[in-house]
């Protein structure tokens, strides 16, 4: 298994890159410049057929979309009050690949990569906020749990 993070680029290494990977997930911004399509859907569609596996983009508030043996997914992303978005997609790709190793499906990683993503940006865990232990830990997984539940 190999996940590929497309972000922006010279056009050619995100192409050569995206053929390599069993997974690829752009940034709106990455496959935009690998496709020349503005629209999301239009990228996917475009690169879907140069790609061995599935491709997405993570349109952070939006969600997650993705094209897998030819059909067009989409997951939500939990509504949270958003405080700060730095990182969220390197968090957002963690979790994804984390949730895929250990054996989920597209649609339920991306869930779980959606709360991850959500969380980080929620005002519990800017990057003000400090930590406060196990039970900080335990609230987290708590409303991890809820967020993955949500579509």
């Amino acid at each position: 298994m190999t996940v590929f993070d497309g972000d922006v680029g010279p056009r050619d290494a995100l192409l050569d890159l995206a053929q390599r990977a069993t997974y690829v997930v752009f940034s709106q911004p990455g496959l935009t410049q690998a496709t020349g399509f503005g629209l999301p859907e239009q990228g996917l569609a475009a690169i879907a057929g140069s790609v061995p596996g599935m491709v997405g983009v993570t349109l952070g508030a939006d969600g997650f979309l993705w094209r897998e043996d030819g059909v067009e997914r989409r997951t939500r992303a939990p509504k949270v009050k958003v405080v700060d978005t730095l990182a969220a997609g390197d968090v957002w790709h963690g979790a994804f690949t984390l949730a895929l190793a250990e054996g989920q499906d597209v649609a339920s990683a991306s869930r779980f990569a959606n709360a991850a993503a959500a969380l980080k940006c929620s005002p519990r865990r800017g990057p003000a906020r400090r930590r406060r232990g196990a039970r900080k830990c335990s609230r987290d997984a708590r409303q991890e749990s809820r967020l993955t539940k949500s579509k």
